[in-house]
């Protein structure tokens, strides 16, 4: 998720996009936004150093497992069931 905000945010400031272009660009943004601001401790960067600065806190804390949300490997069961459509 970040790397395509980054892109979008930073990799496409320069180059020469149409009206259209940039309104997408700028919509998919705001989007990225609500999403980070929805859902914030489901997606909490790995790092820990931009969620320390972000929230103040030690990344010393060893109870971080309730704030990393689902693995991908339990929504992969029901994967199999849309193949054939």
């Amino acid at each position: 998720l970040s790397d395509a905000e980054e892109f979008l945010a930073e990799d496409l400031r320069n180059e020469n996009l149409s009206a259209t272009a940039r309104d997408h660009r700028d919509h998919i943004l705001r989007g990225f936004q609500q999403v980070k601001t929805r859902y914030y401790w489901d997606i909490q960067p790995q790092g820990g150093d931009q969620a320390e600065s972000y929230l103040g806190q030690d990344s010393s804390d060893d109870n971080q497992s309730g704030t990393q949300g689902p693995s991908l490997t339990s929504d992969a069961s029901f994967l199999p069931d849309y193949q054939d459509e």
